[in-house]
């Protein structure tokens, strides 16, 4: 029987080929959607975990986020571990202004110092707006994490900053904050510069903070901001953010010292749903795709019994029960699928698949579509006698 079964499979090659072409395609498509499929739901996964969703105190109206005078309870709010909104949070970011004066070179250069506790709290020194900074000697960015009197100046005021013993460059500076009543002279090494014309200098958040405390007894921040530590957990954030920050307020009218929290996060829930409604869409394609499986095995079954209908009235004029001409005529059609199935994966693997699995499930229901479609067409041949098959030919 297998060698009558591969001879008549030769017998139509146009019929031949397009069985295995359209079984290829179909199951290549589905491996190729269904792959898609599951790499919109990681990418899901992952905007729900690292999607940086930035949060950032402002005044009661909401229009500004700068020299707030953010007083210590705040402070203390995001940076203690003793308060539950602490461990919602990351990369927190605190600048805190003073105004200055050189005491010794130009006395009326004016600028401003600005406490930071890292490089991403102004764009300037940020990698991330291509900062470009040049550290002297053996210092770096971990310079923020000290306490020393150090600062970080541009390079239109490192060329006027003469060069002392052992290549070492001082700054003395007046400084002044009248929100904490400072008036200090203070001495400060420059430990590197920032490409830029500007007048600012930054100094440790450490130094800064000592500076204040022991100056005034009160710490207080002009910019505060972070990130969402765990987005799954957003909620539970504005939940602990009532206990100290308002909302917004566009029709306040007296000043307040009492601050609220943007949190902006329209773009990651934006995200969130286009991700949802793609998955959810293609999803929906699957059961139409095997749906049209169904009806194409049924088809080219259909095709490829009608041009042997002699040779099945043949089989059953010399004897061969319908249930054989059945089980010889299906096996006919899924010879032909199989290797179309088996094509399509390869073409799968070798062209789009890099390192993912195959969706098995879907393969199998994409063989049993195409089985039931092949069952369906060559069906009436076991109910048709031999007379009719060739009445049916003619």
């Amino acid at each position: 029987m297998t060698p009558f079964l591969f001879t008549k499979i030769l017998r139509r090659p146009i019929l031949t080929f397009c069985s295995i072409l359209t079984s290829a395609i179909f199951c290549f498509l589905i491996c190729l959607l269904s792959d898609y499929v599951k790499r919109q739901k990681t990418e899901l996964e992952l905007v729900k975990d690292n999607f940086p969703i930035e949060c950032v105190v402002s005044n009661v109206k909401g229009t500004s986020t700068k020299n707030l005078n953010i007083p210590s309870q705040y402070i203390m709010y995001v940076t203690k571990e003793q308060y539950l909104f602490s461990s919602y949070i990351k990369n927190l970011c605190m600048t805190k202004n003073f105004s200055y004066q050189w005491t010794d070179i130009e006395r009326d250069n004016l600028g401003i110092m600005i406490g930071i506790n890292q490089l991403e709290c102004t764009k300037e020194l940020s990698p991330e707006y291509n900062g470009k900074i040049t550290f002297y000697d053996w210092y770096n960015e971990d310079f923020l994490k000290e306490e020393k009197a150090v600062c970080l100046v541009s390079t239109a005021i490192a060329q006027k900053i003469p060069i002392q013993e052992e290549e070492n460059r001082f700054l003395n500076l007046f400084i002044h904050d009248p929100f904490l009543q400072i008036k200090k002279e203070i001495t400060l090494q420059v430990v590197g510069e920032y490409e830029s014309k500007s007048s600012e200098l930054y100094i440790p958040w450490g130094y800064c903070y000592n500076l204040m405390l022991e100056n005034s007894d009160t710490i207080s921040c002009d910019s505060m901001s972070f990130l969402v530590k765990e987005n799954r957990k957003l909620t539970e954030l504005k939940k602990e953010a009532l206990n100290m920050f308002v909302s917004i307020d566009p029709t306040e009218q007296t000043p307040s010292y009492h601050f609220a929290l943007i949190i902006r996060e329209q773009i990651y829930f934006s995200t969130l749903l286009s991700l949802e409604q793609n998955a959810k869409r293609l999803e929906r394609i699957m059961p139409l795709l095997l749906g049209l499986t169904l009806g194409i095995g049924g088809l080219i079954s259909f095709l490829c019994v009608r041009t042997e209908k002699k040779s099945y009235a043949l089989m059953r004029t010399l004897g061969v029960t319908g249930k054989k001409v059945f089980v010889a005529s299906l096996s006919e059609q899924m010879v032909l699928e199989i290797i179309g199935e088996i094509t399509g994966i390869l073409f799968f693997l070798l062209t789009v698949s890099k390192g993912t699995s195959l969706p098995i499930l879907f393969l199998i229901l994409y063989f049993l579509c195409y089985f039931f479609g092949c069952c369906f067409a060559v069906y009436h041949i076991t109910k048709s006698s031999p007379a009719q098959l060739l009445r049916e030919e003619e």
